[in-house]
Protein backbone atom coordinates (compact mmCIF):
# COMPACT_ATOMS: atom_id res chain seq x y z
CA UNK A 1 0.00 0.00 0.00
CA UNK A 2 2.90 2.31 1.17
CA UNK A 3 4.42 1.73 -2.52
CA UNK A 4 1.31 1.90 -4.26
CA UNK A 5 0.82 5.22 -2.32
CA UNK A 6 4.25 6.45 -4.04
CA UNK A 7 5.48 7.27 -0.73
CA UNK A 8 9.63 7.24 -0.52
CA UNK A 9 10.13 7.29 2.94
CA UNK A 10 8.60 6.34 6.09
CA UNK A 11 9.21 7.06 9.96
CA UNK A 12 9.35 4.27 11.91
CA UNK A 13 9.98 6.03 15.26
CA UNK A 14 7.65 6.02 17.35
CA UNK A 15 5.69 3.69 20.00
CA UNK A 16 4.20 0.86 18.22
CA UNK A 17 6.96 -0.01 15.84
CA UNK A 18 7.75 -3.18 18.04
CA UNK A 19 4.54 -4.02 19.48
CA UNK A 20 4.77 -7.22 17.61
CA UNK A 21 8.43 -7.68 19.22
CA UNK A 22 11.89 -7.32 17.44
CA UNK A 23 11.22 -10.61 14.58
CA UNK A 24 8.41 -8.08 13.39
CA UNK A 25 10.45 -5.23 13.09
CA UNK A 26 13.38 -7.04 11.54
CA UNK A 27 10.22 -8.30 8.77
CA UNK A 28 8.96 -5.36 8.45
CA UNK A 29 12.43 -3.82 7.31
CA UNK A 30 12.86 -6.52 4.46
CA UNK A 31 8.85 -6.15 3.66
CA UNK A 32 9.66 -2.07 3.45
CA UNK A 33 13.38 -2.97 1.58
CA UNK A 34 11.08 -5.24 -0.58
CA UNK A 35 9.21 -2.61 -2.48
CA UNK A 36 11.63 0.16 -2.47
CA UNK A 37 10.16 2.35 0.59
CA UNK A 38 13.19 3.57 2.65
CA UNK A 39 12.57 4.66 6.36
CA UNK A 40 14.52 5.82 9.42
CA UNK A 41 14.30 6.11 12.57
CA UNK A 42 14.47 2.31 13.66
CA UNK A 43 16.84 -0.19 12.92
CA UNK A 44 18.65 -3.40 13.79
CA UNK A 45 20.74 -1.75 16.72
CA UNK A 46 21.26 1.46 17.63
CA UNK A 47 23.66 2.78 14.76
CA UNK A 48 21.15 1.89 12.17
CA UNK A 49 18.17 3.13 14.23
CA UNK A 50 19.85 6.74 14.25
CA UNK A 51 20.88 6.72 10.45
CA UNK A 52 19.18 9.00 8.63
CA UNK A 53 17.17 7.82 5.42
CA UNK A 54 19.12 9.12 2.29
CA UNK A 55 16.66 10.24 -0.88
CA UNK A 56 18.56 11.20 -4.47
CA UNK A 57 16.06 13.54 -5.65
CA UNK A 58 16.18 15.84 -8.77
CA UNK A 59 16.59 18.72 -6.54
CA UNK A 60 19.50 17.25 -4.60
CA UNK A 61 20.42 14.85 -1.59
CA UNK A 62 17.13 15.04 0.64
CA UNK A 63 18.46 13.20 4.83
CA UNK A 64 15.76 12.17 6.94
CA UNK A 65 16.19 11.69 10.96
CA UNK A 66 13.52 10.44 12.62
CA UNK A 67 13.58 10.23 16.11
CA UNK A 68 11.02 8.97 19.08
CA UNK A 69 9.85 10.77 22.06
CA UNK A 70 7.27 8.16 23.19
CA UNK A 71 9.25 4.80 23.96
CA UNK A 72 7.87 1.98 25.53
CA UNK A 73 10.01 -0.53 28.02
CA UNK A 74 12.33 -2.28 25.53
CA UNK A 75 11.52 -0.33 22.48
CA UNK A 76 14.74 0.93 22.48
CA UNK A 77 17.37 0.48 20.11
CA UNK A 78 20.87 -1.51 21.68
CA UNK A 79 24.28 -2.15 20.57
CA UNK A 80 23.05 -5.26 19.51
CA UNK A 81 19.50 -5.15 19.67
CA UNK A 82 17.01 -4.46 17.45
CA UNK A 83 14.34 -0.96 18.24
CA UNK A 84 14.03 2.59 17.82
CA UNK A 85 15.46 5.91 18.02
CA UNK A 86 14.68 7.41 21.12
CA UNK A 87 15.13 10.81 21.96
CA UNK A 88 16.98 11.76 25.33
CA UNK A 89 17.30 14.64 27.99
CA UNK A 90 20.91 15.44 26.20
CA UNK A 91 19.95 17.48 22.95
CA UNK A 92 23.65 17.34 21.84
CA UNK A 93 23.13 13.69 20.29
CA UNK A 94 19.99 14.88 18.38
CA UNK A 95 21.41 18.15 17.30
CA UNK A 96 24.85 16.05 16.37
CA UNK A 97 22.83 14.17 14.12
CA UNK A 98 21.00 16.93 12.47
CA UNK A 99 24.55 18.80 11.60
CA UNK A 100 25.99 15.76 10.28
CA UNK A 101 23.15 15.04 7.99
CA UNK A 102 23.61 18.82 7.10
CA UNK A 103 26.93 18.34 6.15
CA UNK A 104 25.99 15.70 3.40
CA UNK A 105 22.47 16.48 2.09
CA UNK A 106 21.26 19.37 0.63
CA UNK A 107 18.02 19.49 2.52
CA UNK A 108 17.50 17.80 5.89
CA UNK A 109 13.74 16.72 7.11
CA UNK A 110 13.59 15.68 10.88
CA UNK A 111 10.31 13.94 12.75
CA UNK A 112 9.49 13.74 15.90
CA UNK A 113 7.36 10.98 17.29
CA UNK A 114 6.12 12.94 20.60
CA UNK A 115 3.59 15.29 22.44
CA UNK A 116 0.60 14.33 24.75
CA UNK A 117 -2.04 12.94 23.09
CA UNK A 118 -5.55 14.97 22.00
CA UNK A 119 -3.64 18.02 23.32
CA UNK A 120 -3.78 20.93 20.54
CA UNK A 121 -0.62 22.84 21.46
CA UNK A 122 3.18 21.59 21.82
CA UNK A 123 5.03 21.92 24.86
CA UNK A 124 7.32 24.52 25.52
CA UNK A 125 10.06 21.67 25.55
CA UNK A 126 8.72 20.67 21.91
CA UNK A 127 9.03 24.10 20.53
CA UNK A 128 12.55 24.35 21.74
CA UNK A 129 13.66 21.63 20.79
CA UNK A 130 11.95 22.28 17.36
CA UNK A 131 14.26 25.42 17.07
CA UNK A 132 17.38 23.78 18.06
CA UNK A 133 17.13 21.42 15.17
CA UNK A 134 16.43 24.25 12.94
CA UNK A 135 19.28 25.80 14.39
CA UNK A 136 21.43 22.78 13.71
CA UNK A 137 20.34 22.57 9.64
CA UNK A 138 17.00 21.51 9.71
CA UNK A 139 15.01 22.26 6.55
CA UNK A 140 11.92 20.79 8.26
CA UNK A 141 10.21 19.38 11.18
CA UNK A 142 7.74 16.89 11.34
CA UNK A 143 5.67 16.19 14.13
CA UNK A 144 3.45 13.39 15.27
CA UNK A 145 1.54 11.35 18.10
CA UNK A 146 -0.96 13.69 19.86
CA UNK A 147 -3.94 12.23 17.34
CA UNK A 148 -5.00 15.94 16.61
CA UNK A 149 -3.56 18.88 14.65
CA UNK A 150 -1.78 21.25 16.46
CA UNK A 151 0.07 24.44 14.74
CA UNK A 152 2.31 25.20 12.10
CA UNK A 153 5.20 27.93 12.75
CA UNK A 154 7.60 29.49 10.11
CA UNK A 155 11.18 29.59 12.49
CA UNK A 156 13.96 31.23 10.62
CA UNK A 157 12.18 30.39 7.03
CA UNK A 158 11.94 27.01 8.17
CA UNK A 159 8.42 25.38 8.53
CA UNK A 160 7.50 23.54 11.96
CA UNK A 161 4.65 21.12 11.87
CA UNK A 162 4.24 20.18 15.63
CA UNK A 163 1.55 17.85 14.98
CA UNK A 164 0.00 16.55 11.95
CA UNK A 165 -2.85 14.71 12.82
CA UNK A 166 -4.15 11.22 12.31
CA UNK A 167 -4.04 10.21 8.68
CA UNK A 168 -4.85 6.45 8.09
CA UNK A 169 -6.12 5.19 11.92
CA UNK A 170 -8.89 4.28 13.89
CA UNK A 171 -10.43 6.93 15.97
CA UNK A 172 -13.29 7.59 18.29
CA UNK A 173 -13.63 11.75 18.93
CA UNK A 174 -14.69 14.12 16.02
CA UNK A 175 -11.78 16.00 16.84
CA UNK A 176 -9.13 13.63 15.54
CA UNK A 177 -10.61 13.43 12.31
CA UNK A 178 -10.36 16.51 11.31
CA UNK A 179 -7.16 16.86 10.00
CA UNK A 180 -5.19 17.89 6.87
CA UNK A 181 -2.75 16.46 3.57
CA UNK A 182 0.13 19.38 4.07
CA UNK A 183 1.98 19.74 0.75
CA UNK A 184 5.73 21.49 1.29
CA UNK A 185 7.51 23.10 -1.28
CA UNK A 186 11.23 23.63 0.49
CA UNK A 187 13.61 26.11 -1.29
CA UNK A 188 17.53 26.26 -1.11
CA UNK A 189 16.62 29.60 0.39
CA UNK A 190 13.85 31.78 1.55
CA UNK A 191 10.68 30.35 3.29
CA UNK A 192 8.96 27.45 1.95
CA UNK A 193 5.74 27.15 0.11
CA UNK A 194 2.71 25.42 1.79
CA UNK A 195 -0.51 23.64 1.39
CA UNK A 196 -2.62 22.69 4.01
CA UNK A 197 -5.88 20.87 2.35
CA UNK A 198 -8.35 20.08 5.38
CA UNK A 199 -10.23 16.51 4.79
CA UNK A 200 -12.26 14.59 7.68
CA UNK A 201 -11.12 10.91 8.18
CA UNK A 202 -14.85 9.08 8.78
CA UNK A 203 -14.97 5.14 9.31
CA UNK A 204 -16.01 3.94 5.80
CA UNK A 205 -17.78 0.06 6.16
CA UNK A 206 -18.72 -2.50 4.03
Amino acid sequence: GLAAAGIDVISLANNHSMDYGAKALLDTFVRLREVGVQWAGAGANSKEAAAPAMLITPAGIVAVLAFTDIIPGGFTAGKETPGVNATTPDRKKILSAVKAANEKADYVIVSFHWGEEYTGEASRDQRKLAHQVVDAGADLVLGHHPHVLQGLELYRNRLIAYSLGDFVWDHYRPVTGETVILQITVRPAGPPSFVATPIYLDEVTG
